[in-house]
């Protein structure tokens, strides 16, 4: 049994063979459409200043764990969104060193609680929040990211099974006897 006919083979190589024919300033063009949008341009506020740039330094030299530290140490001077989308990027680099997931997942939500992150990423970010959820069985923030990512667009219709699932997981706990408890159907219902 053949899985591709020749015909179709023919068609998928002059299209691969066109993308590579493309003239330079084509090629140039579409680069340009798939380059990731740009972060806002941030004001940091004054009080926020001296610690930000410690903290940058700290990152630049890659000691995460005294940056981890210095996080904790001048959120609370935090006080404008720009604040915080500075310190949701430098947490999120620092969780992803570090490979701490809370980290990363509580400088996601930073991320996207400050309205300045670009509007093609915050489905994604949700999505990741999600997944972070639902590794700590935080079924409710999980929902409610994966909502927002599937609504966003991201992650196609697969979100929505994913979505799903994390009623079916949080049921999962409610078996006595080898059956769902009735309490447990109640939570599958709304996965179905």
């Amino acid at each position: 049994m053949r899985l591709l006919s020749t015909a179709a083979l023919s068609i998928a190589l002059a299209a691969v063979s066109a993308g590579v024919m493309l003239p330079q300033g084509a090629m140039a063009q579409k680069d340009k459409k798939t380059e990731a949008p740009a972060g806002p341009k941030l004001s940091l506020s004054k009080g926020f200043q001296p610690g930000a740039q410690a903290l940058q330094k700290l990152a630049q030299e890659q000691k995460w764990e005294e940056a981890k530290a210095k996080i904790a140490e001048i959120t609370p001077t935090a006080t404008k969104p720009d604040d915080n989308y500075f310190l949701g990027q430098i947490s999120l680099n620092v969780g992803l060193s570090l490979k701490d997931e809370a980290l990363q997942r509580k400088a996601l939500e930073q991320l996207i609680a400050t309205g300045l992150t670009p509007a093609a990423e915050v489905p994604k970010f949700h999505y990741y929040v999600a997944q972070f959820a639902t590794k700590t069985n935080d079924w409710p923030a999980a929902r409610s990211n994966f909502e927002a990512a599937a609504k966003g667009g991201f992650g196609g219709p697969g979100t929505y099974a994913v979505l799903a699932n994390t009623y079916f997981a949080q049921a999962r706990r409610q078996i006595v006897n080898n059956q769902y408890s009735p309490a447990g159907k109640q939570m599958i219902q709304p996965g179905l």
